[in-house]
């Protein structure tokens, strides 16, 4: 059975048109489309790049690059099934050859424009978290970046930049406009919904280029020191924390002694802030890794096609420590799905060690349901 005109018709669908026509409660504007799991519910755990016409879910560790793979996962249905349920049609049904042509071509020229619109958003993203760097300026004794510190437990690093002498990779804007796309999808603008000061922290390639930019958006009288914003399409409360440009590969370098020789790598700043200020090993550079997913890379897909969850695929981009790097420890909070976290890190604990031999790496875990910074906070 010649299944290549049902395939060539299904993946000519965008992933989010799909999404849209099952009434999934997705959030509007932006590049990445969150909600929750069709499948596994959550709240923001599911998300679709409208640029690379991409899916993941973070709690299941799936993800694709086409309609035809989530349909397969969310419905539990084989290849096959997947086409006829996409298309409307039965694999027996009689397919004009010209059709079949003309749909082939499409696809490609299809194809040709999502991977061009994708490399433009990319290097759009990408030049704004360079204007963003280039508009920040380093903290300020008893700045934004200090006062949020300080809220956070972080009080002798905000010590350390108080007295000019912290060595940092942090940078501070003081009036950050937080901007939304409003409006339809054929008529859209850009609305200001909070201006403040906002934590900037850069996010380095392997070769040290910036790349891209972390920002922290604050709010001094808020909880734990972060601004609350709404998103004015759905009502929903939006995270105090963006980033843009690319974090594929790279790491937050927020402290790297002269001559280092291990990581201790949080995935957010704060995490890896509070194990720099609780338990400091000399030699050691603390970079946050930006997030679980690079940190632990592509998951390997065995001969039956089922992933191992705690196995690396190498050939799939994510961190890897520089040539120096003679240990690596990963932070564990216990605030996130432990089974999940820990098939990540120990996925990049094996990647790491695959890719530098001779390289150690462990993981250090925080108490369970805290995360590093809430236990510091809480005095636990």
């Amino acid at each position: 059975m010649n299944l290549d005109p049902l395939k060539d018709e299904a993946r000519a669908m965008q992933i989010i048109d799909w999404a849209l026509q099952q009434g999934w409660p997705l959030s509007r504007g932006g590049v990445d489309r969150c909600g929750p799991c069709p499948k596994c519910g959550g709240e923001d755990r599911f998300s679709i790049n409208i640029t690379k016409n991409a899916w993941h879910c973070r709690k299941c560790e799936k993800g694709g690059g086409d309609v035809i793979s989530l349909v397969m996962h969310v419905e539990e249905v084989d290849f096959k099934t997947a086409l006829e349920r996409i298309t409307g049609r039965k694999a027996a049904d009689p397919v004009d050859p010209k059709e079949q042509e003309r749909r082939a071509r499409e696809l490609v020229a299809k194809k040709q424009r999502q991977e061009a619109f994708a490399e433009r958003a990319r290097r759009k993203s990408q030049e704004r978290a360079r204007r963003i760097l280039k508009q920040a300026h380093a903290p300020k004794s008893y700045g934004a970046v200090s006062r949020y510190l300080r809220i956070r437990g972080l009080s002798k690093i905000a010590d350390a930049i108080d007295a000019g002498r912290s060595k940092l990779m942090l940078a501070e804007i003081n009036a950050y406009e937080r901007r939304v796309l409003v409006g339809t999808d054929t008529s859209k603008t850009w609305k200001t919904i909070w201006t403040g000061p906002a934590m900037v922290a850069s996010i380095r390639q392997p070769n040290n280029q910036a790349m891209g930019v972390h920002l922290t958006f604050l709010d001094f009288a808020a909880p734990k020191g972060k601004a609350r914003m709404t998103d004015p399409n759905d009502g929903k409360e939006m995270k105090a924390k963006i980033m843009m440009g690319s974090q594929k590969q790279g790491a937050i370098r927020l402290y790297t002694p002269k001559q280092p020789k291990g990581i201790v790598m949080g995935e957010g700043i704060e995490t890896t802030l509070t194990a720099m200020q609780e338990a400091f090993m000399p030699g050691y550079a603390y970079w946050a890794g930006c997030s679980l997913d690079n940190m632990a890379g592509g998951v390997l897909i065995d001969a039956d096609n089922k992933p191992q969850l705690d196995m690396p695929d190498l050939n799939k981009p994510a961190f890897v420590p520089p040539h120096w790097c003679q240990e690596l420890i990963f932070l564990r909070d216990g605030d996130s799905d432990s089974t999940a976290t820990e098939n990540k890190l120990i996925r990049g604990a094996r990647r790491a060690m695959s890719l530098r031999p001779g390289l150690k790496a462990r993981i250090a875990d925080a108490m369970p349901g805290k995360d590093f910074n809430d236990m510091l906070v809480e005095g636990a």
